[in-house]
């Protein structure tokens, strides 16, 4: 499982502001565009509230995974997510997802993709922490 986690400024009602909507839906349907395409990911909740938004995926590869979602998201501005793995057992969620440390920081602009395909490295668009 991965879960891909966005920050945001909130107001009392916990929600997200006027324009994180907008970016939040254009990441959401680039990312379900090319890894449920690929079948190599499978979306499975979205979770909003309390000053953060996080898709919980089921994956067959964390690798292949951010390799195709670097692809897929060519052409974007930076999203300001981050990204945690858990070894689940059973299905259970581990709680206080937002105090986990990433295991992973998502950089997915174009020129980023570039050089990082030009270099062989663990993760594709990924830098391991």
């Amino acid at each position: 499982m991965i879960a891909i986690s966005w920050e945001y400024e909130t107001d009392a009602s916990a929600m997200p502001g006027a324009e994180d909507p907008g970016r939040m839906k254009v990441l959401e349907d680039r990312l379900e565009n090319c890894l449920e395409t690929e079948g190599v990911s499978l979306l499975t909740v979205v979770v909003t509230g309390d000053g953060v938004r996080e898709w919980q995926w089921y994956t067959r590869s964390v690798e292949d995974m951010m390799r195709i979602a670097n692809e897929g998201l060519q052409g974007e501005q930076p999203f300001p997510v981050s990204f945690f793995t858990d070894t689940i057992p059973n299905g259970a969620r581990s709680s206080g997802s937002r105090r986990r440390k990433p295991n992973y920081v998502f950089k997915p602009t174009a020129e980023e993709v570039a050089r990082i395909i030009q270099t062989p490295s663990r993760g594709g668009g990924l830098t391991r922490r």
